[in-house]
């Protein structure tokens, strides 16, 4: 197979949606991402790592290095699918192509899944947590998310206006909050102390850390 064959190929693997080569690639990914979940479960529910479910976690992270790189290279942007560039321009129009494709927030969050192959990372308890972040890598691969995708990319404007007013709401509500209840209610100490209370007012969250002590509070918080 020719270099042009297999380019491709495994361009058809990792982009073309509609391609058999695709859906088997992905079918592959999902079971790989699936076992991984399983061995990490399985640690932690046992609370000891066998060697051997070690070694092949570390195999699976190393596939999943393999992929991501594969995926970025073959990835053509799409300026170069309809236009001819001279090849200095055709060059800047690949790397900072395939710079963007890694930046989409989906790559970032594979690379830092697979970070936990550095042995520092693996190492520190609080960054091996890191570890429950790649599993989140199997939801790439979820049509229901891409339905989500879509839908705030169709309706950018309601839902920035949407997190426009709530945010208005909290810091409106904080604020008044705080003044309001400031002296009067020890739990308040801060404007940051009213923000909180709001943001766990407004999410219906209710921890009941910061409640109204005063008329003025409980009228602000109804």
């Amino acid at each position: 197979m020719s270099k042009a064959r297999l380019f491709e190929f495994l361009e058809r693997a990792f982009h073309a949606t509609g391609s058999q080569a695709y859906r088997v690639l992905h079918a592959v990914v999902a079971a790989m991402i699936l076992l991984s979940v399983g061995i990490f479960v399985f640690e932690l529910t046992v609370g000891t790592e066998y060697p051997a479910l070690t070694l092949l976690d570390e195999v699976l992270l190393w596939l999943f290095v393999v992929e991501i790189v594969l995926r970025v290279l073959t990835f053509v942007p799409p300026e170069l699918r309809f236009y001819q560039f001279n090849r200095v321009r055709g060059i800047r129009y690949h790397l900072l192509g395939r710079l963007r494709f890694l930046l989409q927030p989906f790559n970032v969050f594979d690379i830092v899944a697979v970070a936990s192959l550095h042995p520092a990372l693996r190492g520190l308890r609080g960054l091996r947590m890191l570890r429950l972040v790649r599993h989140m890598k199997f939801f790439r691969y979820s049509d229901p998310l891409s339905g989500i995708a879509r839908a705030f990319k169709d309706n950018t404007l309601l839902y920035v206006a949407a997190f426009g007013f709530l945010s208005c709401a909290i810091a409106l509500g904080g604020i008044s909050f705080y003044l309001v209840e400031i002296g009067q209610n020890p739990e308040v100490q801060s404007i940051g102390d009213g923000i909180w209370w709001a943001v766990v007012t407004i999410t219906t969250v209710g921890f009941g850390d910061i409640t109204p002590v005063t008329d003025l509070g409980k009228v602000v918080g109804a």
